[in-house]
């Protein structure tokens, strides 16, 4: 998961480019979509926010606030 959050896409990887956020998480054991949403609230990103358009800022602070759990 921090792998495909932390590195730009390139295009090689379109589907991973088009996935959203919360899609991502809730793929993950244990990650409900109340989990995901509290998650997401306190980085202010919509669940519908695909990988592909994150900011370097999103990327950053999504990774901060995997990292602190």
């Amino acid at each position: 998961i921090l792998a495909l959050i932390l590195v730009k896409p390139d295009g090689s990887s379109e589907a991973a480019e088009r996935m959203p956020i919360a899609e991502l998480l809730m793929s993950q054991r244990r990650w409900g979509r109340a989990r995901c949403k509290r998650f997401l609230a306190g980085v202010p990103l919509s669940e519908n926010k695909e990988l592909g358009t994150l900011t370097e800022r999103q990327r950053n602070a999504l990774l901060e606030r995997l990292n602190a759990r």
